[in-house]
């Protein structure tokens, strides 16, 4: 009977139709969770660069950087020369209407200090454009724009 049992279960998964890959991984949509915010995941930075508030001059920045949102929690990085320093931060973060609020707690040696005056605390003006945003920060004399699209 086992023996039975066995090729009968055999038999109806030979007859299975192979999915590709994609559907028997993905077979459901990803849905956004009702508690979760539009920012949860991991990014990618596609372009940066600063424009001087005196003069109007742009520079462009080109480097890997990432950042991973998750239940209020933030962190990020960039693939840094080998014969620089590194870079990383985390901290905690919160969205506020059209501003991304983000507190850093500490990070990597150089990041720690900058934290260290005291300055942890950023506001970010935030676009969000389907899988992508944008965060402009200002300061006195320099805005500087950051695009990214989601990792999926």
């Amino acid at each position: 009977m086992k023996k039975l049992a066995f090729i009968a279960l055999c038999f109806a998964l030979a007859c299975q139709q192979p999915q590709p890959k994609e559907q028997m991984m993905y077979s459901e949509p990803i849905e956004e969770s009702p508690d979760r915010d539009v920012l949860t995941g991991a990014w990618s930075m596609t372009s940066m660069y600063l424009v001087n508030n005196f003069n109007g001059d742009t520079t462009w920045i080109e480097r890997k950087q990432y950042k991973l949102y998750v239940d209020g929690n933030v962190m990020w990085g960039f693939e840094a020369a080998p014969d620089s320093t590194e870079w990383f931060g985390y901290g905690k973060y919160r969205l506020d209407g059209d501003t991304l609020r983000e507190t850093m707690v500490s990070g990597s040696n150089s990041f720690r200090e900058v934290l260290a005056d005291g300055s942890n605390m950023f506001a970010m003006d935030l676009t969000i454009f389907g899988d992508s945003y944008t965060q402009v920060q200002r300061d006195d004399s320099v805005t500087t724009y950051e695009v990214y699209d989601r990792i999926r």
